[in-house]
């Protein structure tokens, strides 16, 4: 019994000294968190669908990319990582230097060095939508505090220029779909106006006449429908104009990256539970080993 005991307590506390080492072993790491909110702005094709419907003409769609979940998947996607790993970033003592660089990338072809810089940031970035309050939550871990928050701002700001681009290139597509409508529209007024103006030049006593007057309500309803579909054509055509060159932030940051002061807490304490429930199990089996060796080898003797 002495020596099971005594098997059991020297592996398992062999298996916890050796658990509760190779964690203290384990380099400490740094956590950067930030919030944002996608911001959801009203699009030329948001004004002009009600009305465009009214004409038979199909606008462009509403941007279905404006979801947390959407923003949650860019930051991990490997186009924004790989474009990430090629970023200039300055950290305290080391100055400008690329991502790449920051994360001591062995030498190799660009290529090869960019992939396997995006292979290291996905170990690093992560980030998770929260559904209830409309917002992403981004986190960035290193064993660099300063690298921690400067791959934070990076990667805001790639998200922040890829809105500026998507927006910039979806404002172009619009300008150019509205201005084709509006000059058809312009045709349609023209055209409706030449109605009206003839049938009034050819009934100039058309009052008091059931028929003529309501095809007069008729022809103006029309002129004012018109009307109405190019001025509103014409206002999408200068707003989607302005949207080109707008260069206001698309995604509003609510907790903004900061260097944390302090590294991640090890989890010692869990650590050491789950070490002694480890080295406890262990003891226990090499015991029972030890044991079942002994008795065959007393039977096995004379």
């Amino acid at each position: 019994m002495r020596r099971q005991l005594s098997t059991a307590l020297v592996v398992g506390g062999l298996v916890v000294v050796s658990l509760v080492a190779y964690k203290l072993a384990q380099p400490r790491t740094y956590t950067v968190r930030s919030t944002f909110a996608p911001q959801t702005g009203r699009s030329a094709s948001a004004n002009l669908s009600g009305l465009a419907a009214q004409f038979g003409i199909t606008a462009p769609g509403a941007d279905a990319t404006q979801s947390p979940p959407f923003y949650a998947d860019l930051i991990t996607s490997d186009g924004i990582l790989l474009e990430l790993s090629g970023t200039q970033i300055s950290l305290p003592g080391r100055g400008e230097l690329a991502v790449t660089d920051a994360l001591e990338i062995p030498s190799g072809p660009p290529a090869t060095r960019a992939d396997n810089g995006r292979r290291e940031l996905a170990k690093m970035v992560s980030a998770t939508a929260v559904a209830k309050t409309g917002v992403v939550r981004l986190s960035v871990v290193s064993e660099e505090a300063a690298l921690s928050n400067a791959l934070a701002v990076a990667t805001l700001g790639l998200i922040d220029r890829y809105n500026l681009q998507r927006r910039r290139s979806q404002a172009t597509s619009e300008r150019r779909f509205v201005q084709a409508q509006a000059q058809e529209a312009a045709v349609a007024l023209q055209s409706a106006e030449n109605r009206l103006r003839d049938f009034l030049d050819q009934n100039r006593q058309w009052r008091g006449a059931a028929t003529l007057e309501y095809r007069e309500n008729q022809l103006q309803r029309e002129v004012a429908l018109r009307q109405q579909a190019y001025t509103q054509l014409v206002l999408a055509s200068e707003q989607a104009k302005i949207d080109e060159v707008r260069d206001t932030p698309l995604i509003s940051v609510v907790d903004p990256p900061r260097t944390p002061v302090r590294p991640d807490p090890r989890g010692l304490a869990i650590w050491g539970i789950v070490s002694m429930i480890l080295g406890g199990s262990a003891g226990l089996v090499a015991a029972l080993v030890r044991d079942a060796g002994f008795r065959r080898a007393q039977h096995a003797s004379p």
